[in-house]
């Protein structure tokens, strides 16, 4: 009879971690889902500046340059008013470094920046740049770019 007992719990102990197991299973299955989810997403929009390209107003700046200091601010405010209302404004932003010895540094000399600021907004066909010669105010910026791109 002892030996009855003794193979009714260990029969409830597998069935308890067997529920166990296929709990963790479903875990894991939801985290891979979720996992290929994102990657499918961040792959999405990777993909997409490329297939859907928009113009793109940059910013070429030195972090040493005391002009740069103070439009900083101002190129914040910009850049925050764009990306919050994509509706508004059909471009993009992006602030490029001309010291980083990187992406920056070798855009900088292709298009032959040799001074900072300097703000210009590049078409969607990324050959047509416009150079931007205004004082520098968040509505003197978007008004030429929105101008620029609504004109094409």
């Amino acid at each position: 009879m002892a030996s009855s007992k003794s193979m009714r719990y260990s029969s409830r102990s597998s069935k308890s971690s067997s529920k166990s197991s296929s709990v963790i299973w479903v875990v894991v299955g939801l985290l891979v889902v979720a996992i290929l989810i994102l990657i499918f997403m961040s792959n999405y929009k990777f993909f997409e500046k490329f297939t859907n390209p928009q113009p793109e107003l940059q910013y070429f700046y030195m972090p040493e340059c005391g002009y740069c200091k103070e439009f900083s601010s101002t190129w914040d405010e910009i850049s925050k008013e764009v990306s919050t209302n994509p509706d508004n404004y059909k471009f993009t932003t992006k602030k490029y470094d001309i010291k980083d010895n990187g992406e920056g540094a070798a855009l900088a000399t292709t298009l032959n920046i040799t001074g900072v600021p300097t703000l210009s907004l590049v078409m969607a066909d990324g050959k047509t740049r416009h150079s931007f010669d205004l004082y520098r105010t968040k509505e003197n910026v978007l008004k030429f770019a929105a101008e620029k791109v609504n004109s094409k």
